[in-house]
């Protein structure tokens, strides 16, 4: 299985701890890497985003009737919001790899993975 790795980072002017595995810390670096991005200003725009939606959020329930029954939604938090971005930078990646390749999977490909994941 991999490693759990808990770091503490500053995100906006603020210190924080994120816990990631660490092949999720492997795909931030790749992320910045590629985009020419440094991790913390990564993380700070996920999470100036993250609160930015969250508070039109809030906007639209207050405007509702009090009369409507309305859910309480939880603060999603940091390490949630990290890896959804990573699992929608690698959604997008993919789906544009697909479109060059063939229509056969790649089982070499997926058991690597597969063995990166839990015999590392």
């Amino acid at each position: 299985m991999t490693k759990t790795i808990r770091r503490v980072i500053r995100v906006n002017e603020t210190r924080t701890s994120i816990c990631l595995t660490n092949l999720e810390w492997d795909a931030i670096d790749i992320f910045c890497e590629a985009e020419h991005i440094r991790r913390n200003i990564l993380l700070g725009l996920i999470a100036r985003y993250r609160d930015e939606n969250e508070q039109e959020f809030e906007k639209e329930r207050e405007k509702k009737t009090k009369l409507e029954k309305q859910s309480k939604k939880k603060k999603t938090n940091l390490t949630s919001a990290v890896r959804l971005f990573l699992l929608q930078y690698f959604k997008t990646l993919s789906s544009k790899i697909k479109k060059s390749r063939t229509n056969t999977p790649d089982f070499n490909n997926i058991f690597k993975i597969l063995n990166d994941i839990f015999k590392s």
